[in-house]
């Protein structure tokens, strides 16, 4: 069962499976929204010509997808490693969405035009309602979750 949704949509939602910006208003059910340091999302570098610093992300974030199967050599049970992928950072939300069947997610970096002054100040003053909103869809959830499981 996934989020309801709600009656405020964002300007603009992440959808999980392509990783693709689209507009909150085409989306016909809920959304999470992730809230998180940027410090974790790349490596900082300092523009040369304009002197500001920015943000690049090189994909050295990793992915341990651990192997389900033993190998039994002689008695002895072995587990295998798990397969490593190297991501950016997009990827690891990915994943992790992907695991708990999230199908579309706000967050700032994407879903806000960081070159764009009147977009970030528009859309900054919406933050707010984006997370009052996914929380109180969340709650609802839970709510309907528990008595789902008093009337089992």
């Amino acid at each position: 069962m996934g989020l309801s949704k709600t009656k405020f949509m964002p300007t603009k939602l992440v959808r999980i499976h392509d990783m693709k910006v689209v507009k909150g208003s085409q989306v016909k059910e809920g959304y999470y929204a992730l809230s998180y340091s940027w410090n974790q999302s790349g490596d900082s570098i300092i523009d040369q010509v304009t002197g500001k610093s920015m943000r690049v992300d090189e994909g050295k974030h990793k992915i341990i997808f651990p192997y389900e199967k033993k190998i039994q050599r002689r008695g002895k049970k072995n587990k295998m490693k798990g397969k490593v992928k190297y991501v950016k950072f997009e990827g690891t939300i990915q994943q992790i969405c992907k695991q708990f069947n999230i199908q579309y997610i706000w967050y700032d970096q994407m879903c806000i035009n960081q070159n764009n002054k009147d977009e970030k100040k528009n859309e900054k003053y919406a933050t707010c309602i984006i997370f009052i909103a996914t929380l109180i869809a969340q709650w609802h959830l839970s709510l309907i979750l528990i008595q789902e499981i008093i009337l089992l």
